[in-house]
């Protein structure tokens, strides 16, 4: 990411941390955080090629298979799901 946008993912995770349950839907709606389809892939390219997954069972190793052609859906996945929570 770029370091604009990991000082504002940064500034948005405490307003988070530091908000009241009930307010974190005022918090969501004052966030203009948005990713480029270059902070995307550039995310990805830096995931280390671990097998290994999570509790969504999707390792870091699947993720960097995905072609470069659906970062742009990636890329816009993030983005709704950003602008829409709450």
């Amino acid at each position: 990411m770029t370091k604009t946008l990991d000082k504002e993912a940064r500034e948005l995770w405490q307003l988070y941390s530091s908000g009241d349950k009930d307010d974190i839907k005022l918090i969501s709606n004052r966030s203009d955080l948005r990713f480029s389809e270059q902070d995307i892939t550039d995310t990805i390219r830096s995931l280390k090629s671990k097998n290994s997954s999570g509790f969504d069972q999707v390792s870091n190793k699947m993720i960097k298979e995905i072609p470069e052609q659906f970062h742009v859906i990636l890329t816009h996945a993030y983005n709704q799901l950003f602008s829409a929570a709450h």
